[in-house]
């Protein structure tokens, strides 16, 4: 869940192996280091009382280090009080984490996996615990492929960048933009493990233009969407689901897996974040391409939704 945030990510991690600190002491048994977390925080996303975050850890893959560039990706449940705030300026409560599918405090669930930033490649994480004691922060985990993994990281407040992905939009009037680029990517019934029988689409959304907002000049403009079908056919009318259902049911978008954003450097601009909380979407064959013609609105807390147009050519 939520590898939507790959694109911001992969660049963050980029710039954070050019500028690799110095190494803290490993232990023996120690299979790797840590060098940035970044902490995604998405409300009570699945209705369970808790607050879910998603805990990225970039390994550290200094000069001459031999390993290959990567993070542990942890979707993380937390007591509902452990809000962005909360996070942001008091820190992840201490505990142990559990690897299940309780969604409850103190757990972690199979949506977690380690990204390869050279293969683009992700593999679940099958098994494993992870500890958060006077500000270590300790794993033990086995992926699908049956390696195990240990990390113990001193963690670093300055090292440590916290995201909101439940607030609104902070865009102050309508957009239309046009993407150059378009991927997407079938990913058979991504919820079946909750009962959920349709079949999801991921559409990633890059080098649009004009950009979104206008505070700064963006270094690129992004987006995401999440459809769901009853068969792997993409093609229709998809409209998105209100927040309160998120059904995943057929011929329908995801709210909380779709925005659109401008960014500079890892943060979006200030009037540049567009949640999509409602319209439609269109996608056409053309070949074995797919054309997506999208018109949204947001969450705006006025009730003066904005909106937004996007208009693109996507590939597998």
């Amino acid at each position: 869940m939520k590898r939507h945030n790959s694109i911001l990510f992969a660049a963050a991690a980029a710039l954070t192996l050019v500028a690799c600190q110095k190494s803290q002491p490993q232990e023996a048994d120690v299979t790797d280091q840590i060098s940035s977390m970044k902490a995604m925080y998405y409300a009570d996303y699945y209705n369970s009382g808790t607050a879910n975050w998603v805990f990225k850890l970039l390994n550290e893959d200094c000069v001459n280090s031999g390993k290959a560039p990567k993070y542990y990706s942890f979707e993380v449940f937390l007591p509902i009080e452990y809000d962005f705030s909360k996070v942001q300026d008091g820190g992840i409560p201490e505990g142990v984490y559990l690897f299940n599918e309780s969604c409850e405090a103190y757990s972690f669930n199979s949506y977690s996996y380690i990204a390869d930033l050279v293969t683009g490649e992700d593999i679940d994480i099958a098994e494993g615990e992870f500890v958060i004691d006077d500000g270590v922060f300790t794993f033990t985990i086995k992926d699908l492929n049956g390696d195990v993994h240990k990390v113990k990281w001193v963690m670093d407040k300055s090292r440590i960048s916290c995201e909101d992905y439940s607030s609104n939009s902070t865009v102050t009037k309508d957009h239309e933009v046009t993407f150059n680029t378009c991927k997407y990517q079938k990913v058979g019934q991504f919820f079946i493990k909750e009962g959920i029988e349709t079949y999801q689409m991921m559409v990633e959304f890059s080098d649009g233009n004009p950009q979104i907002g206008s505070s700064a000049v963006a270094d690129a403009t992004v987006g995401m969407l999440m459809l769901s079908s009853a068969t792997n056919d993409f093609t229709g009318t998809f409209t998105v689901e209100p927040v309160s259902e998120r059904n995943y049911a057929p011929g329908t978008v995801d709210p909380y897996f779709s925005f659109f954003f401008s960014y500079i450097g890892d943060n979006a601009l200030e009037d540049g974040y567009f949640a999509v909380r409602g319209g439609t979407l269109t996608v056409t064959a053309d070949g074995d391409e797919l054309l997506f013609e999208g018109e949204f609105t947001d969450d705006d807390p006025s009730n003066s939704p904005h909106k937004l147009k996007i208009h693109a050519k996507g590939v597998l």
